[in-house]
């Protein structure tokens, strides 16, 4: 599918995106999406992995999901189906390698935090942390690690 929005996605009638609930996609999305349930082509899951199995059977065409944890999903998780609806159409297992692939488009975009506790981790830590993690993404090394969950 070629588009550069969830309009897009809105605007071919049979097209069904899965999403997951309680995950925020960012405002802009999040608007889409009420236009998208309103128009009856949304599927809410309670988890990422439900996305991948509705879509490997056909229930769904495509879903939202972060793409390094994607990727990883994708690569080292051999589902396990046991959904008597899935079951009707044979499956049983299934490597999820080779059967689905990201879209190039990127919906959303945002910076990804760790959280510190306060009360377990002292300040002279944090800057320690955000010191050697500056250290590693100057030094190209934090690129390499990355590259390695979207190849």
């Amino acid at each position: 599918f070629n588009f550069r929005s969830l309009k897009d996605i809105s605007n071919k009638r049979n097209f069904r995106l899965g999403i997951t609930r309680g995950y925020n996609y960012g405002e802009k999305i999040n608007n889409e999406i009420e236009e998208l349930k309103k128009k009856g082509q949304l599927f809410e899951v309670a988890t990422a992995l439900e996305n991948y199995k509705l879509c490997l059977i056909g229930r769904i065409d495509g879903f939202i999901d972060d793409p390094y944890a994607g990727l990883h999903i994708i690569k080292n998780t051999e589902v396990s189906i046991s959904d008597k609806y899935m079951q009707s159409f044979g499956l049983k297992t299934r490597k999820l390698d080779g059967k689905l692939e990201m879209h190039p488009f990127k919906l959303y975009e945002a910076d990804v935090h760790i959280m510190f506790s306060k009360k377990e981790t002292s300040p002279d830590f944090v800057k320690r942390f955000n010191d050697s993690f500056d250290k590693l993404k100057a030094s190209g090394q934090y690129d390499l690690i990355m590259g390695r969950y979207i190849k």
